[in-house]
């Protein structure tokens, strides 16, 4: 009898045991699955780098004769974002987006074009009409630089225009910017007028590619470890840079041959047909110089004098 009743309370015993156990693995499961969760993370902007945290690294041989890096001031919370416009046929970046004309500006530089056409205007007529619609329904940036972009031998008009209003809003980081890439002075040699916009503009924004790019290029002859980390984060922002081989020109000033080459190699990947004849050039040189004891000890002489070693506008003028 005691036999029985112990069999039955077993018996009766089971479910309850299925149901248990079930729980505790569901208990079991969410445990395991809450271990695996990670808290969100709050994203932060990204700051400029130093160089030594853009570079790609060096084997182990080369890092203990890398240069020291050089530190670049701190980004703002909120940097801007440029979007750009290229030229397919020079592949040189305008470092702002089109303006947008209205349909009704677009109707009436048609019908002064097709007056042009019938031989009823002169094209010096076209552009003054141009010229003047353009001025009457834009605002004061976007009007010189759709005059610039599109009637370039009309140049006199907006270059003067141009001064004037950088004259009167001198602070305007837009002005400023347009008056560097756009305005009357030729920057071929990247002199110090050009450096000092240019600083003026980084210190309004220091996440802007074309400005870290232009900086890069102004001053790699004389502090080559602050344009190193110039150049590359304007290629971190605008990877189109990289064909133009900024960081490498500023390794190839700093007499780190080794990772100047592998600069120009990721330009040349980078760079369309246009610009590979010339990037092939820059890495035969670089070549030629790693074999060569006598051309270090040259340009090691020019580097002492503070000379540039290598033109920024060998491939393109930016």
């Amino acid at each position: 009898m005691l036999r029985h009743l112990s069999q039955t309370t077993q018996t009766r015993r089971r479910p309850w045991r299925g149901a248990a156990a079930l729980c505790w693995g569901l208990i079991l499961v969410s445990v395991l699955l809450c271990a695996g969760c990670e808290p969100p993370v709050q994203r932060t902007p990204p700051t400029p780098p130093t160089p030594a945290d853009t570079a790609h690294t060096a084997p182990p041989e080369q890092a203990a004769s890398s240069p020291p890096a050089a530190v670049t001031p701190h980004a703002p919370e909120n940097p801007q974002e440029p979007r750009f416009q290229q030229n397919p046929h020079t592949f040189s970046l305008t470092p702002w987006a089109r303006g947008v004309i209205p349909p009704a500006v677009m109707e009436r530089e048609r019908a002064s074009y097709q007056l042009y056409e019938a031989n009823e205007i002169s094209m010096d007529e076209h552009l003054e009409n141009m010229y003047q619609l353009y001025r009457e329904h834009l605002d004061d940036v976007t009007f010189v630089r759709e005059l610039a972009r599109r009637h370039g031998p009309y140049a006199r008009k907006y270059e003067a225009y141009l001064e004037k209003l950088l004259a009167e809003n001198p602070n305007d980081f837009e002005t400023l910017l347009t008056w560097v890439h756009v305005g009357g002075r030729e920057f071929d040699t990247y002199g110090a007028e050009k450096t000092a916009a240019l600083r003026r503009l980084y210190a309004m924004n220091p996440h802007h590619p074309y400005v870290l790019h232009e900086l890069a290029l102004c001053i790699y002859g004389t502090r080559p470890e602050e344009a190193l980390g110039y150049a590359r984060k304007a290629q971190q922002l605008e990877p189109r840079y990289l064909a133009y081989g900024a960081d490498g020109i500023c390794y190839f000033q700093l007499g780190d041959y080794q990772q100047a080459l592998a600069a120009y190699r990721r330009a040349y990947d980078a760079a369309p047909a246009l610009l590979k004849q010339g990037m092939s050039r820059w890495i035969s040189y670089t070549r030629k110089v790693m074999r060569s004891e006598e051309l270090q000890t040259i340009l090691q002489k020019l580097r002492d004098a503070g000379e540039p070693l290598m033109g920024p506008t060998m491939l393109i003028r930016h």
